[in-house]
């Protein structure tokens, strides 16, 4: 696959690897957008992978419910 590059020619950062499909494309679309120094790509990894545990433990609420059950009740 052909390496991605900025309007100046640079090479743009590739997506963490273990992001989600979702999140790689988000990372895609924001570094081509935007020229961000590395401590705003550190900001953008965070805040992309807090998206994607976000989306794990709403699909975990969506399969087991909100609450459970324990020895207390």
């Amino acid at each position: 696959m052909p390496e991605s590059r900025s309007s100046t020619g640079a090479a743009l950062p590739p997506a963490p690897t273990h992001l989600t499909a979702a999140s790689k494309r988000r990372w895609k679309t924001v570094v081509a957008t935007y020229d961000l120094s590395k401590v705003e790509l550190e900001v953008l990894r965070c805040a992309l992978e807090a998206l994607d545990r976000g989306d794990e433990a709403r699909e975990q609420i969506e399969a087991a419910g909100a609450y459970f059950r324990d020895r207390f009740g």
